[in-house]
Formats: structure tokens, sequence, C-alpha cells
């Protein structure tokens, strides 16, 4: 159960196709009508992370010191994202940060490295290479 899509910047959105290959967009906090028609295309537990912050029984939360408001998820199959009011896809290597994942946090565009777990404010070549990913929901 995988939605595709391509993540673009916040600046930069793409129309969502009402076929079977929807486009997912890492969007403005801002734009309510694009973030409706992202959730409807991210599935369970995906779904559950967004709605509920934690899965019960799959998830365990730990707190971003850096960044209360933000909790992290640690799940057992080698998923790290993030929780309540964020959005997230997984994205090919990008910028020699390999496994990383893009969130939109507060309107903007985070990332979190898979290993270190280590937060970086997303750069202009970064925002870039992010419009021209493909990536899977999970």
């Amino acid at each position: 159960a995988a939605a595709r899509g391509r993540a673009v910047s916040v600046v930069d959105p793409l129309p969502f196709d009402a076929c079977g290959d929807r486009r997912a967009l890492v969007i403005n906090a801002l734009d309510d009508v694009l973030e409706k028609r992202f959730m409807d295309t991210v599935r369970a537990p995906f779904r559950t992370l967004v709605d509920e912050g934690v899965a019960p029984g799959r998830f365990a939360r730990v707190p971003l010191v850096d960044d209360p408001p933000c909790r992290e998820l640690l799940a057992s199959a080698d998923l790290r994202t993030c929780a309540r009011s964020t959005h997230v896809c997984q994205l090919p290597r990008v910028d020699d940060v390999e496994n990383t994942f893009a969130v939109r946090h507060y309107g903007g565009v985070v990332t979190y490295a898979f290993d270190e777990c280590a937060r970086r404010e997303t750069s202009d070549a970064f925002r870039g290479a992010l419009r021209r990913s493909t990536i899977d929901f999970m």
C-alpha cells in the first residue's frame, strides 16, 4: 500500500494527479487544501503517524532536545520519522546524506539524518534536489 509521489519545495507546488500515480507534496502549513489532499494520499502507518503522533505498540517517542514540539518516532523496521503536524517522505541519496527524510515542519522543510538523527536546515541545493526526486511512501 504505497502511494508514489514527487517531493517538491514549499515554493514550487505541483498539481495532484487524480489517477493512480498521485503526487504528494512537501507543502507549506498555511495551504489547507493541499494539506488535506496530501493527507488523502497517506496510508497506514503514515496516517497514524501524522494523525495520532504515535502508533501504539509499534513506535516509541523520543523528544528532540533542541526542538521539544517535534517528537521523533523510532520504528522497529529502521524507520525514523517525525510526529504530529509533520508530513514525511523518504528520499534517495541527496547531498551525500544517505537515507534522509524530508519533513514539512512549521511551514518549512527540515531534514533528519537516518543514522545520526541529526537535524539541519534545508539548503537551496537540497530544495532543488527535492524537486527532481521521486519518492515512495511506505
